[in-house]
């Protein structure tokens, strides 16, 4: 008899604290959210939500991405709208920045407007502009160290680089900028002297220099040590001036960002398995390492 009621009490135990242990599992979880929620809420700015939404702004998107910037006391929503409508952008593409780039809204106007005129020096087409703006809304509102992108502006306009090239650096090389001119003057006579060491032509430099700063702005960000440790190590390796110029143009100055050392250790690695390795011609071996340097770089490339 015993038996049978410890039996029939048994499930009733385990029911028991199943529901003991389930309950408060979820609970206290779903009690948090609520409450970061609520909280959240209670700190966004209500007049910067308000202005959004009258633009059509998704603010959902704004909390998912970016969600501090709703919680700034101090925004600029009408005088940024207005900046860009005066421009020519429409409705929906005022939308769209604001959404990409909701940090837009804390830019100073005056900042951003002195940002306009930057970029009209080498974009003078408002319609062009705009798009431009849409595509790159990051850059354009990275409104820091204007006067030196302003010389920086003029140094390559001096250079001879088209309006269109600069443009493009603006967007997508926009670090560059960031560079005091003293910098980049440095890295332009650097390539140039470089240039005319390695046998180049005076002739035909300005068409050289031109090209490559065009294939790889970023080639400006490094240093002249860099430059120098690169071009005495290919030297070493047996090079001649014509080689290096050629693999030079043919990596689009890619070749002053890779480490020595590291090009070295792999490409000695790889020469090894390589059946014309067992050879003993310096000249087919260096070809060999030419090719492999050329041949990782237009993948590398494809691939990005």
């Amino acid at each position: 008899m015993l038996s049978k009621l410890l039996m029939r009490s048994q499930p009733c135990r385990l029911c028991s604290f199943r529901k003991r242990l389930s309950a408060p599992k979820y609970r206290p979880f779903l009690a948090f959210f609520t409450c970061t929620t609520d909280s959240q809420s209670k700190k966004e700015n209500k007049k910067t939500v308000e202005k959004l939404f009258k633009l059509s702004v998704d603010i959902r998107k704004i909390r998912r991405l970016k969600g501090w910037v709703l919680l700034e006391d101090e925004t600029y929503v009408e005088e940024i709208a207005n900046i860009l409508q005066q421009l020519g952008a429409s409705e929906t593409a005022v939308a769209s920045i604001l959404e990409r780039c909701p940090e837009a809204i804390i830019c100073s106007p005056t900042a951003v407007n002195t940002q306009r005129e930057l970029w009209q020096l080498v974009c003078k087409n408002e319609e062009k502009l705009v798009k431009l703006i849409e595509q790159f809304p990051e850059s354009f509102f990275t409104v820091k160290d204007q006067e030196n992108r302003k010389l920086n502006i003029q140094f390559f306009q001096e250079l001879g680089l088209k309006n269109v090239v600069i443009s493009r650096f603006l967007t997508t090389a926009s670090n560059i900028f960031h560079n005091p001119i003293e910098k980049n003057k440095q890295m332009i006579k650097i390539l140039q002297e470089s240039y005319l060491n390695l046998g180049g032509s005076e002739a035909n430099m300005k068409v050289w220099l031109l090209k490559l700063l065009s294939q790889n702005p970023f080639i400006l960000l490094n240093s002249s040590a860099a430059i120098k440790e690169t071009l005495e190590f290919f030297q070493k390796q047996g090079f001649t001036n014509f080689e290096i110029l050629q693999l030079l143009s043919k990596l689009k100055g890619f070749l002053f960002q890779l480490c020595p050392r590291s090009i070295q250790n792999n490409e000695e690695s790889s020469l090894e398995n390589h059946p014309a390795a067992k050879c003993q011609s310096p000249d087919l071996l260096r070809s060999l390492f030419c090719s492999n340097l050329v041949n990782r770089k237009r993948i590398a490339y494809e691939l990005a």
